[in-house]
């Protein structure tokens, strides 16, 4: 016996076994996606202080008033040589600490440019496997290809550009596509279910609406498939066979 939403069911050892296993899978992905999110936190906390210290470095350039150093004109030169190399002199070493001081924005300019793509990169890792655990047949190597087509063009159909689509980096924009391209494929069977069945001679017998015994076996066997995974793909299935 087994105690679920609050009611007693009884269960095999082989659907224990099965439910054990889909629990354990379910808590590795929670333990790896925590990981992602901890090196995104880490990224971007690292991104913060990387952008303060630059934002500090620039606010003492523009108080200190610098400004690239302009040399000794050649009209000093003719009239003062001494005095011309003594402002040669101080240009000299304005332009020296104007060039570090320079070197130390652009050096910090390029590390928050490389710890922005990490963080990205961080970021796109982490809505990946939030994907995979939501949608699992995404990442399949034979199914993955067409269902990223039809999630695609679903997009499409509710009026966004396909350069869009392809910007798409948000796992619940994905997730809530794919809801509703299974709602617009499950319209589309009924409407051409209900058409065959328009189209079709209607034959009544003797006992006819009575449901056979195959019919039953085979919701019966649908509804426990639905209880065991939980699948939005297996209750379509329950739905389509009513």
């Amino acid at each position: 016996p087994v105690k679920v939403d609050g009611k007693e069911e009884m269960w095999t050892l082989e659907k224990l076994k099965q439910s054990a296993a889909g629990q354990a899978a379910i808590n590795k992905r929670f333990q790896e996606a925590a990981e992602v999110r901890k090196h995104l936190e880490q990224q971007a906390a690292a991104l913060q202080q990387q952008q303060q210290q630059m934002v500090q470095l620039y606010q003492q350039t523009q108080d200190a008033g610098v400004q690239a150093p302009v040399p000794p004109s050649r009209e000093l030169f003719e009239k003062d040589p001494i005095g011309f190399m003594e402002s040669k002199l101080q240009y000299d070493e304005d332009k020296a600490n104007y060039d570090q001081r320079m070197y130390q924005v652009k050096m910090m300019q390029q590390q928050t440019s490389a710890q922005q793509e990490q963080a990205h990169q961080a970021y796109l890792q982490e809505q990946v496997e939030i994907l995979t655990q939501h949608i699992p047949e995404i990442a399949d190597p034979e199914k993955g290809g067409r269902l990223k087509g039809d999630i695609m063009q679903a997009g499409i159909d509710y009026g966004f550009t396909a350069e869009e689509m392809a910007n798409v980096s948000d796992a619940r924009y994905v997730r809530a596509l794919n809801d509703a391209r299974k709602y617009r494929q499950l319209i589309a069977n009924r409407k051409q279910a209900q058409q065959k069945g328009s189209n079709a001679r209607p034959v009544v017998k003797a006992g006819a609406k009575r449901t056979t015994e195959s019919q039953v076996a085979s919701r019966k066997k649908a509804q426990t498939r639905l209880q065991n995974t939980g699948s939005i793909d297996d209750a379509l299935g329950l739905i389509l066979n009513s």
